[in-house]
């Protein structure tokens, strides 16, 4: 044991708190389920609303096509719009648009009339723009946001699960940790057992009751459960020290096990439904996002064919404030109604990015099938291991308590010279195996246990932002 060092109790439920707080795979899995916010994001920006304003000055000698020339023109522009797109396949746009003139004029004849040097023009304007084709009245645009969303939904319930196999990997450590300990424990028992049997046949040998090589052959026993309590120690402080690190506990912390003595029978459960489970329903989602994302894809092919329509008022005078007046009255509008179109064609790339959809799509499928086919059967074989490690615990246990009768009676009947050394001494090693191996039986019964609640989604409740 590590002199000063810091103690802490552990039970099963104690790990399981740790991990999820401290352990770092647990924030691996937090952080990995918010990744796919920005693809969302992304699917998102395209309804964003589109502010865009630009102002400059411009001074220009051009000559005019008009009766009249102008020396010199300065303009000050001014634009300003917002659009947004909607998820019906609509853009709307409002705009507002500003020159304010100065001109200098020569005449070119002599009836020339002098024009105002100084005016503003101000425009007023809405547009919209509907899709009926390709993405016809936004059928692509949903979609594309119904796969993005999905895959939101997969990645939390894949939290859960990660979540889930982190808490599951700290039972894994905290059981083998004990197992180590148990060993070493034991080792360090054979041990004393062997030195009390050393200092038998020591006194035996002094008074001449024993066999020749008798002592000779207890002691090199005793070396070699040396060796082995050696091995167990160095294994029994590695696996601490990854149990240690895994619920990040300050290093060199030593760890209390808080083991139930009883050993309950593996619990009689429902079957459950595969379609309930937190790894099928994220693959689920997965599947399902990425069939929506191919009839996007096949509705991007057509071609792009849209209404516009665009309404605007004008105004022209010499004064600012006259000219918004002028252009806000609608008593000079401008009306606009038409169609757009637009195809590509050529490349084959929209084929070729539909192909490719598909073939996504198809693999997503194929997985799914092969997970459930995985799961169904992952789920058996772990309510057997349950029942199997169970009864070779129950066994085991007794096995120990029949071995350890068996060394005391053979090691009196040694004591009495009724026996021959050779069975004490395979008597105690045998003692040694069934001690060990019911602890390691204890540990794998717990694992197992705790595997098959994983396997059920049982070991950590529901994330709350999980979608069913």
């Amino acid at each position: 044991m590590r002199t000063g060092a810091p103690k802490v109790r552990l039970h099963q439920a104690d790990v399981s708190k740790l991990v999820l707080e401290k352990s770092d795979r647990a924030t691996e899995a937090n952080l990995r389920s918010e990744l796919p916010r920005v693809d969302l994001a992304r699917v998102l920006s395209d309804f964003d609303w589109v502010l865009r304003a630009d102002s400059g000055y411009e001074r220009s000698r051009f000559e005019s096509l008009s009766g009249v020339g102008n020396i010199e023109d300065q303009i000050l522009k001014s634009d300003v719009s917002l659009s947004k797109r909607w998820s019906t396949g609509t853009t709307t746009a409002v705009s507002w648009l500003r020159n304010s003139y100065r001109s200098e004029y020569s005449p070119l004849s002599p009836s020339f009339t002098v024009l105002p040097t100084e005016q503003t023009q101000d425009i007023f304007g809405f547009s919209f723009e509907q899709a009926v084709w390709r993405n016809a009245f936004g059928v692509s645009d949903r979609r594309r946001l119904r796969a993005a969303e999905m895959d939101m939904n997969a990645a939390l319930v894949t939290r859960a699960q990660d979540l889930q196999a982190a808490v599951l990997e700290g039972l894994r450590a905290y059981w083998t940790a004990y197992i180590s300990q148990e060993n070493m424990r034991q080792s360090l028992k054979a041990i004393e057992r062997y030195e009390n049997l050393v200092n038998t046949v020591r006194r035996k040998s002094g008074l001449g009751f024993s066999a020749p090589g008798e002592l000779a052959q207890v002691q090199a026993e005793l070396a070699l459960r040396r060796q082995n309590a050696k091995t167990a120690s160095a294994t029994y402080l590695r696996d601490t020290d990854l149990l240690i690190e895994l619920l990040r506990l300050p290093v060199g912390t030593e760890v209390e096990f808080e083991i139930p003595r009883e050993i309950t029978p593996p619990p009689r459960l429902d079957a459950i439904e595969l379609e309930r489970l937190r790894r099928v329903r994220s693959q689920q989602l997965k599947t399902d996002a990425a069939q929506t994302r191919v009839e996007s894809t096949q509705n991007d092919e057509n071609p792009a064919l849209a209404l516009v329509g665009q309404v605007y008022g004008s105004g022209l005078e010499e004064r600012a404030s006259d000219a918004v007046g002028e252009a806000l009255s609608g008593s000079r509008p401008k009306y606009y109604i038409g169609v757009k179109f637009e195809h590509n064609f050529g490349s084959g790339v929209r084929n070729e990015e539909t192909v490719n959809r598909k073939a996504q799509a198809e693999l997503e499928r194929l997985r799914l099938e092969r997970l459930k086919l995985q799961t169904r059967n992952e789920l058996w074989d772990n309510e057997r291991q349950a029942s199997t490690l169970y009864a070779q615990a129950v066994s085991l246990r007794e096995q120990m308590q029949l071995r350890e009768r068996a060394y005391n009676e053979i090691s009196r009947a040694y004591g009495q010279g009724r026996t021959d050394i050779n069975f004490v001494v395979e008597a105690l090693n045998q003692l040694f195996a069934a001690e060990v191996g019911f602890s390691r039986a204890l540990g794998d019964y717990q694992i197992a246990l705790a595997s098959w609640a994983a396997g059920r989604d049982e070991l950590i409740p529901d994330d709350k932002g999980e979608q069913p």
